[in-house]
Formats: C-alpha cells, sequence, structure tokens
C-alpha cells in the first residue's frame, strides 16, 4: 500500500468517524442546554430550606386490604389505589391496524413498591398512607376519584379528574385544618416514564419553562442533584416516546427539583409556599406520548418536548405529515418509510443529475489542470495565466466545490428524516416484515449489512484511488448503523441502495 492509498484511507476513517460522532450528537441525543435561573442549594440560601426527598410513611394498622380503581379512558387505563391515593398503574393506548395496543408507562419498582406511586402527597415529617375512597363519577368530559383521609387533626381530601379524550390529569388538593396556626409545607410526587426492552429506557431527560418563560431539557445523568427551580411554568420528565410534566397550578407551588429511585427511574417534586391553617393546591399533569397532534390537544408548549424540534422542525413536521398520509393508504410504517425514501430520491433527482454533471465536468477540468501545472511548471507566470484562463473559461464552481452544492441542499432533509425517525411515536413498537419494533435495533442485523453492500457497490464505479476509501467507510458505517433504530437504518438503507442503483442507471443511459 502506498503513502497515497494510506493517506485516503486514513482521511476517510477520520471523516466516518466525524459523522458517526455528529449523528450521535445531533440525531441520536438531541442536547439543549438547560435554563440558568435555577440554583445550587446551598447553607446560605435557607430562605428556601434544603430540598427535602425523603418519604415518610405513618403505617396505621387497617385490616381491610387497599381499594384499587381502574379509569377507562379514549387514551389510556389507570389504576388508583387507596394506598397514598396515587396511581400505581399508567398504560397508553394506541391503535395499529384497528386494534388497539397498551403501552405501560408506569407501573411499581418492586424495591420501592410504596415510594414509587406516582402523585403521593408528602409533608415535611408524616406523610398519610392510608385513604378512603369516598366518591367517584363519571361526567361527560371526565372520570373523578376522590380520596380522604387525616393527619394530625386535619382532613384532608385528594380530588383527581381524569380527562376523558387527552392524557391530562388534575389533582386537587384540599386540606381543611384545625389549627389555624398550624404551617403545612405540602410536597407532590411523579414518576417518569418508564418502558421496559427494546428501547434505551435509561435515557431520561428533564424538561423545564422556568419563570421566566425559557425552555431547557438536558440527560438526568448530567443534572445536579441540588439544582431546584423557583416557580416554574412548567416542569417534568420524558424519555424518547413519553412526557410526564406539570403544565399548569393555581400559584401555590415554590420550587421543583427532581429525585432519583434507582438507576432508571426518576421523579418529580413540587413543593408548595407554606400554608397556614387550611389551603386548596390544584395542579395539572399531562402524562402521554410525544405525539404532535396529542401534545397540541393539550399545551403548545409541549410541542418543544418533542425531539426533531430545532433547526430543521418545520422540514420534519412536513415529513412528518407525508409519513403518516403514505401510513394511510400502506398500512404498515415500515413501507411508508421505504416509499418516502423513494419520493425524495425522485424528487432530487434533478439535483443528482446536475451534481453527476458537474462531477464529471470537474474531472474533465481537473486533468487539464495538471497538465498545465506540470507543461509550465517552470514557468510561473504563463501558469497562472493559463489557469486564470482555464478558470474565466469554465467558472470557479467548476473547478471548486460546484458539484457538492446540490448535495448541500439534501443535508436539511436528511437531517430532518434522520431525527423524525429516531424519535417519533408513530414507530414505537410498529412492525414490517421481520423487524417486531420500527423503534428498536434490527434484531437480525439486514438493514445494517444492506447499507453496508450498498455502499461497497458503490466502489466499482469509483477510481482505484477511492475504491479503498469507500470499502473503508462502508465497513464502518455498516458497523456503526448496527446500534440504530431500524426506523432510521431502514431509511438510510433505502436511500443508500436505491441511490446505486440510480447512479448506475444514469451512468448506462449517458454511455448509450
Amino acid at each position: 500500500m502506498n503513502s497515497t492509498k494510506l493517506s485516503n484511507l486514513l482521511v476517510s476513517l477520520i471523516v466516518g468517524c466525524i459523522v458517526a460522532f455528529l449523528f450521535q450528537k445531533y440525531i441520536f441525543l438531541p442536547y439543549i442546554e438547560p435554563d440558568k435561573s435555577s440554583f445550587i442549594a446551598t447553607a446560605k440560601q435557607d430562605v428556601f430550606g434544603p430540598l427535602n426527598k425523603e418519604i415518610n410513611f405513618i403505617q396505621k394498622h387497617q385490616s381491610k386490604e387497599p381499594v384499587r380503581s381502574t379509569i377507562e379512558t379514549e387514551w389510556g387505563s389507570l389504576l388508583f389505589s387507596t394506598e397514598g391515593a396515587a396511581l400505581e398503574r399508567l398504560d397508553i393506548k394506541r391503535q395499529y391496524h384497528g386494534q388497539h395496543k397498551f403501552i405501560r408507562t408506569i407501573t411499581l419498582l418492586d424495591s420501592f413498591a410504596l415510594e414509587s406511586k406516582s402523585f403521593l402527597l408528602l409533608f415535611e415529617e408524616d406523610t398519610p398512607l392510608q385513604y378512603d375512597l369516598v366518591d367517584q363519577t363519571n361526567q361527560a368530559e371526565a372520570q373523578t376519584l376522590v380520596y380522604e383521609t387525616k393527619l394530625q387533626g386535619a382532613s384532608i381530601k385528594k380530588i383527581f379528574s381524569i380527562d376523558k379524550k387527552n392524557a391530562v390529569i388534575t389533582l386537587k388538593i384540599e386540606l381543611n385544618g384545625v389549627d389555624q396556626y398550624k404551617t403545612w409545607q405540602p410536597r407532590i410526587m411523579l414518576k417518569s416514564p418508564f418502558l421496559s426492552g427494546g428501547v434505551d429506557e435509561e435515557l431520561i431527560s428533564s424538561i423545564v419553562i422556568n419563570n421566566k418563560n425559557t425552555f431547557s431539557k438536558k440527560m438526568m445523568e448530567k443534572v445536579d442533584p441540588d439544582q431546584v427551580w423557583i416557580k416554574p411554568q412548567l416542569f417534568g420528565l420524558d424519555d424518547r416516546y413519553f412526557v410526564h410534566a406539570l403544565i399548569k397550578d393555581n400559584g401555590l407551588l415554590q420550587k421543583a427539583y427532581y429525585t432519583m429511585f434507582s438507576q432508571k427511574q426518576y421523579g418529580i417534586m413540587l413543593q408548595a409556599a407554606e400554608q397556614k391553617g387550611s389551603f386548596v393546591w390544584e395542579t395539572t399533569f399531562f402524562v402521554g406520548p410525544k405525539d404532535l397532534d396529542t401534545v397540541r390537544a393539550v399545551d403548545v408548549r409541549l410541542e418543544q418536548t418533542v425531539d426533531y424540534a430545532g433547526w430543521f422542525e418545520h422540514i420534519a413536521k412536513g415529513l412528518l405529515w407525508i409519513l403518516k398520509l403514505l401510513f394511510h393508504y400502506l398500512g404498515n410504517y415500515g413501507f411508508a418509510i421505504i416509499m418516502l425514501t423513494i419520493l425524495l430520491k425522485l424528487l432530487m433527482l434533478p439535483l443528482t443529475l446536475t451534481s453527476d454533471t458537474t462531477m464529471k465536468q470537474q474531472k474533465e477540468i481537473q486533468k487539464k489542470l495538471a497538465y498545465i501545472q506540470q507543461k509550465y511548471k517552470d514557468n510561473p507566470q504563463l501558469l497562472a495565466h493559463e489557469r486564470n484562463e482555464l478558470i474565466r473559461k469554465h467558472g470557479v464552481s467548476a473547478i471548486g466545490l460546484g458539484g457538492c452544492l446540490p448535495i448541500l441542499v439534501q443535508i436539511p432533509i436528511f437531517v430532518a428524516l434522520s431525527r423524525l425517525l429516531n424519535s417519533s411515536f408513530e414507530l414505537y413498537q410498529a412492525p414490517m416484515l421481520w423487524i417486531p419494533d420500527l423503534s428498536a435495533r434490527d434484531p437480525w442485523y439486514v438493514l445494517p449489512i444492506i447499507i453496508m453492500l450498498s455502499m461497497l457497490a458503490s466502489a466499482f464505479n469509483a477510481d482505484d484511488k477511492q475504491k479503498l476509501s469507500i470499502i473503508a467507510v462502508a465497513l464502518l458505517f455498516g458497523a456503526f448503523t448496527a446500534n440504530f433504530a431500524a426506523g432510521l437504518a431502514l431509511y438510510i438503507a433505502v436511500n443508500t441502495l436505491f441511490g446505486v442503483i440510480q447512479t448506475n442507471v444514469i451512468h448506462y443511459f449517458r454511455r448509450r
């Protein structure tokens, strides 16, 4: 192997690694810097007090078993219990091929069976565990559950209102105290969404809209455990497909922060300002999928949690609309992705033809330029004159990056579609042929192999100097895409394979 080939190989490997890094950073794990309105709690900031993450249950002897109530809505199935008057299980409902399928996003943890309940009402010292279900009503737009308990002489009501159409739960807390001078500081806790198997369930992010209306998002592994937000307008947690967040309260919320149950399970703590005697605290939560139509129906601010929002948001939304339209007719998101990819390739055909023609011209001009440099190497003035004449005749773009400009136009579409396919809720647990879930990796690695073979096939049309570089990049990219979500890998595979076929067809007709 000579030095030129070795140099080309090294350059190709470096470029491949850079592309892999950019995919990981901007497509797989979109990262938004946290807002600066939060602070790190210290001893000097005692006006806010330390972050209380403790849960101290009052264990009362009670012979009867907890009463569990199942609430069925258009969007999900919810299981509430009198033990803590809390939510123990949440199954999100989705329709696929005319059948309802349930996706569990909240369940009890074995090691934290009590602490991991959602919508627990906590106090600084004692937290009531035993409640009575005193009322359950089914209204036109919502179902209501009313729980009651006693604590230190005070009467406590927890009133849940579950929206029938949207993934919204409103919790109203009414505390009537005997001692009008006694101070209360209530807290509400909600778990992060948790998906088991097939997806990267550990990818939990904090989502915040602070008191200055600034949105921020950060991976939970990078959130400082002592960080706290003062009176946020929206506060919650999300994963790739679901979000659990406070979207409204009646003004009692003072600060919000995060807690952790296990390595993969987090929760939000919402703490009200100190209340004397009696108070009413009303909060509203969204606990549903990161689907554009779903979040828009509840709160447009939740659109910011969708991971393909950003620079190419409008392109991604347009592509999603087309993808859903194709799914309506084809009945399978895998086939819809294939058709969308082919349509985009055909739409870009004029740019591809322009790029191919320009690249061919560039090769001819580069040959002429090399000839001029060799012929007039001993006469710098004449060499400069002949080079300028060549540039004047053919233009700078033909000698420089003219053939690459049409490709650059396609980059926003590629990035937007890649982000969309890697984080779209529509692909979660959507099957295609041998693939049970388009949001998870290809279980048989068929798509990465197709990508690698397609890229290797393009080496047959390349110059001898470029073949080794193409082979190196093909092997590297084939290995890298093995960890891609199958929906994204399917798009890249079809795009690469169709590109090779398209190039060969163009070259065939131009040779005739």
